[in-house]
Parts: C-alpha cells; structure tokens; sequence
C-alpha cells in the first residue's frame, strides 16, 4: 500500500537516511538541478554519487511496491506473450508471473495508473505491479520479444521455403 503523501520523504534525504548518499553529495546535486533542472534521481546517477538500483529500491520502499531486480529473474516466454511487444515498450513493463488472472507485471513507473489501466484492459487481467530499473526492465524486453520474433520469423520463413511446419 503507498505511504500517504504527507508522510513521504524526499529522495535525497531517503539516500541519506539509507547510508548511500552524503549531504554533501546531496547538496550538490541540488545545486546541479537548481541550475539546470532535471529529476534529482537522474542528476544523482549522473554525478555518480548513487546507483539506478539503489534509487528504485529507495523509491519502491517509499511507495510500498515491491523491488524486483531483472537480472536474476528467467522469464517464462508464455507469460511475457499476454502483452504485445508495442505495449510493453509503450509502458517499459514486463510480465514476469502470472496465477489466477492476476498479472505481476514489473514496471519502470509502477505508479502510472494509465499504463496499468491500459494492460488491464488488454490482458482482461488484474496487474500487480512491482518496480524495476529501467534498464533491467529495456534488456528483458529486448531479450524475450526479440527471441519470440526471432522465432516467428523463423518459421514463416521456413513455410516460405516449403518446409511447413512440425505437427
């Protein structure tokens, strides 16, 4: 459940409060983004001073959503395929598990209520959203939608060629 509003910290002070930023780090960046704008996550990975993994853990504790790290994580291709590759890339999600028409879907945004209400409506599914750095959640996209049409491409190929196909 997210933590209502009143009680959220902001993220600096999150980091720090975790042992992964300094104050002086923090400052910093502020006075980065004071000067050129942008999203203090972003200035922060981009001075180097914290990880994209530490931010989403930090962010995913903060909203009550659950982190889940692609890395470590095999996919099964049957469940990747109850969404489109289009909507995936659209909404950076990926499914990652599926029981009694409830889609675990891991998400860069796990907030964006249009992109849930939007997988929902295709998959007919309830979607239970987690987090998950966007590059975790890009690389399992490219990796399991590019082997599936890899795959597809392979067999109309090979109908194309008159070998038809197996039964």
């Amino acid at each position: 459940m997210p933590v209502p509003q009143q009680k959220r910290k902001m993220l600096g002070e999150m980091l720090i409060a975790e042992g992964l930023l300094s104050r002086e780090q923090l400052e910093r960046a502020l006075a980065e983004q004071k000067q050129h704008g942008g999203r203090i996550g972003s200035i922060l990975k981009a001075l180097d001073f914290v990880k994209e993994e530490d931010i989403i853990k930090v962010l995913g504790k903060q909203m009550g959503i659950q982190h889940m790290p692609l890395t470590s994580v095999i996919l099964d291709p049957q469940v990747v395929k109850i969404i489109p590759e289009t909507l995936a890339r659209r909404h950076q999600a990926v499914p990652v598990s599926e029981k009694e028409k409830v889609l675990t879907q891991a998400m860069v945004d796990p907030l964006n209520v249009f992109a849930i209400d939007d997988i929902q409506q295709a998959t007919g599914m309830k979607i239970q959203p987690v987090v998950s750095t966007e590059g975790d959640v890009l690389r399992a996209i490219d990796r399991y939608y590019s082997a599936t049409s890899t795959m597809q491409e392979a067999v109309r190929e090979a109908d194309v060629q008159g070998f038809g196909t197996v039964e």
